[in-house]
């Protein structure tokens, strides 16, 4: 889907929002633009933000005093400079979904701090996730209508090109391009993705589109500028080229079982399985009971929980999100980040407790089963 009124895009983002949105800048080697992007960015953005970040990758320039200095002379309060944990960008992307997760922010746009993506675009990324219309929502260059965009040098555009076409053919997402780091995602849809098993390296995002596509979750382009800027060396475009194609015949592997990845495993919590060896089916063989009180943690869409009812069973389905039409296929529906939060219960126990593909994807799954045993 893409959504293509930038009038009403920039409206949107503008208005009031209960949703918590983090800015979060990645910085390297840009202690001459820094403080030039921090001060582009919307007022209408960044006075709604919850908190704006500067991640200092690994810069050998003064990036983060830079960054202490602007806070001080700017006197935003909500600005937090700090040091990434590594200098590589898929890297730096996780840490900062790991930050906004432990904060509980809704939305998290990620800038480049180099100047290359026009911070004036933040609003149009941002809008389609304030109206919860979509779970990501990608900058695409190639929007405009032109081949090659002004401001990107042609062989460069050409690139582009031909890898996202490549890589449309394979996917089938519908998106324009894969190759622009300028993003806006919805945390909690987001933190049901193992992302912690993509590359630190840039190919990061064309495995983070991947895993949002199979796992069923919304994605859109909107527009952004091209840029002229200093051009990536030949020889690290040629290794990124090499990098996406693997990633993509490793997509290709998983998808048809030929050989697991378990970072393209993400699909199958939302997927009702049918066939009799199914884990789904075994897992109804052990709910041998009618009118029985179950707890579905992982509910996903819901279509187990709806197997599970049919039996006059009263399900309750836990999900860090909430997947559309799930309150359809459970008796009640409680949306929780089972790696922050407490399950909040204190109705009568459980007969039976289901959790299918979910423990392996905690990060502390014993605090969960402690929470399932006074359950």
């Amino acid at each position: 889907m893409t959504t293509s009124d930038p009038a009403a895009m920039e409206s949107g983002a503008s208005r009031t929002s209960e949703k918590k949105l983090a800015i979060y800048l990645i910085a390297r080697n840009v202690v001459h633009s820094l403080s030039g992007v921090l001060d582009r960015i919307p007022a209408s953005i960044r006075d709604r933000a919850t908190e704006i970040f500067v991640s200092d990758a690994g810069s050998q320039d003064d990036t983060f005093l830079v960054g202490v200095g602007y806070k001080a002379v700017s006197g935003i309060d909500k600005l937090t400079v700090i040091r990434a944990p590594s200098d590589r960008p898929g890297a730096v992307v996780k840490a900062g979904i790991d930050h906004c997760r432990e904060r509980g922010y809704d939305i998290v746009v990620f800038l480049y701090a180099d100047g290359k993506y026009a911070p004036e675009s933040m609003g149009r990324l941002a809008a389609p996730l304030d109206r919860d219309e979509v779970d990501a929502v990608f900058g695409s260059r190639f929007l405009g209508g032109e081949f090659f965009p002004r401001g990107m040098p042609r062989h460069k555009a050409l690139a582009i090109r031909i890898l996202s076409w490549f890589q449309e053919r394979v996917l089938g997402i519908g998106l324009t391009e894969y190759h622009c780091g300028y993003q806006a995602l919805s945390v909690p849809a987001v933190a049901t993705l193992p992302y912690e098993e993509n590359s630190d390296d840039l190919v990061f995002y064309t495995e983070l589109a991947i895993q949002l596509h199979r796992k069923g979750l919304r994605i859109s382009e909107v527009p952004v500028p091209a840029y002229r800027a200093a051009e990536t060396d030949g020889l690290a475009g040629a290794r990124y080229a090499i990098d996406v194609l693997r990633a993509l015949a490793q997509f290709w592997l998983h998808s048809r079982g030929l050989r697991e990845h378990p970072k393209f495993a993400v699909e199958e919590k939302y997927v009702y399985r049918i066939s009799p060896e199914a884990s789904h089916q075994k897992i109804l063989g052990l709910l041998d009971k009618d009118r029985q009180r179950v707890l579905d943690i992982g509910c996903g869409a819901g279509f187990l929980s709806e197997a599970i009812a049919v039996r006059e069973n009263r399900v309750v389905g836990i999900d860090a999100r909430r997947v559309p039409g799930v309150e359809k296929r459970v008796d009640q529906f409680l949306q929780v980040d089972l790696d922050l939060d407490q399950i909040p219960w204190s109705e009568p126990s459980f007969d039976f407790i289901v959790m299918a593909d979910i423990l392996e994807h905690l990060r502390d799954p014993r605090r969960l089963l402690d929470q399932c045993y006074k359950l």
